[in-house]
């Protein structure tokens, strides 16, 4: 990752590959292109999508926990 400084990578520590911080459109034109002609994006793409999937049963764990506490 290019920059964890952006406030939507705020608290996410351990991004997939494909994610990359562009700070002007240019820049996120160019990574995006580059994303998509890389050798072995279909892996990328998987595993970017199993940790998508990890994240959000994370979530809804703790939400469902955390109403079971109320």
């Amino acid at each position: 990752m290019k920059n964890k400084s952006s406030v939507a990578m705020r608290a996410i520590s351990d991004p997939p590959k494909t994610v990359q911080v562009a700070q002007q459109p240019e820049e996120f034109a160019k990574l995006i292109v580059l994303a998509v002609t890389s050798p072995g994006i279909d892996q990328a793409f998987e595993d970017a999508r199993d940790w998508y999937n990890d994240r959000r049963d994370k979530f809804m764990a703790d939400v469902a926990r955390a109403m079971s506490e109320l």
